[in-house]
């Protein structure tokens, strides 16, 4: 296939993922929009820690589908290990046109604990875990592994740098939790990989760089001494 018959194809899957960036978006205005109902409406304030400094790190478990720059979708599901909850590394695997890719790298939450330090939290738990949730991926991703079947078919493995952005919106919130289960949230993210076709081996075949929007549904488990016996006291 040439160059300029890749072109228009991806020009082509254009309409498709600005569609899916439409209902993607709009379920996170909804979502944003039920999340500050719910905080306005709780009466009762908490200290802004919500209990995040129980455990010595937590264990996110994460399962859902990207939607690539092609247009095409893909599986991915996530393990995230964050010490106190402020970062930590990551590993993320997806499987879909472009074959199997794992990418490995650090998790970073700028916002958590620097808003609780410096007293800057609103005291509603829900608003408080959705802004602190606020996330940068740093890492590298490595593809294809096997199963590509668009241009990456027939490229050899290759290294990339990859970053990206992530939010989530809290389902259910650490106050409210039971045992080790410390939360559940829906994570909206946008990364970036960039691939050097040299290393890939497929001449022009292959896309230097890769768009991915991903939603998740995540679930976070406490590790290591904690107050899970602790009242729950910000709900």
């Amino acid at each position: 296939m040439s160059h300029t018959q890749q072109r228009r194809d991806k020009d082509a899957s254009r309409p498709r993922l600005i569609w899916v960036l439409e209902k993607v978006g709009r379920v996170f205005l909804v979502l944003c929009f039920l999340l500050g109902t719910f905080s306005a409406a709780s009466a009762q304030r908490g200290d802004g820690a919500y209990r995040r400094f129980d455990a010595d790190a937590t264990l996110g478990i994460e399962a859902g589908a990207n939607v690539l720059d092609s247009g095409s979708f893909e599986a991915g599901a996530e393990l995230r290990l964050r010490i106190l909850n402020a970062g930590g590394p990551f590993l993320a695997g997806a499987f879909g046109s472009r074959g199997v890719s794992l990418a490995v790298g650090v998790e970073l939450r700028p916002l958590w604990p620097a808003l609780f330090l410096i007293d800057m939290s609103t005291g509603r738990e829900r608003l408080d875990l959705f802004l602190q949730s606020l996330s940068v991926d740093l890492g590298v991703e490595f593809a294809p592994l096997a199963g590509a079947s668009d241009e990456f078919a027939g490229a050899e493995v290759a290294a990339a740098f990859t970053w990206g952005v992530g939010i989530g919106v809290p389902l259910l919130t650490r106050s409210r939790r039971e045992g080790s289960l410390a939360g559940l949230d829906l994570r909206f993210f946008v990364r970036r990989t960039r691939f050097d076709r040299a290393q890939l081996g497929v001449g022009d075949r292959a896309l230097p760089s890769v768009w991915r929007v991903g939603v998740r549904l995540a679930l976070d488990f406490d590790l290591g001494v904690g107050a899970s016996a602790e009242p729950a006291r910000w709900r």
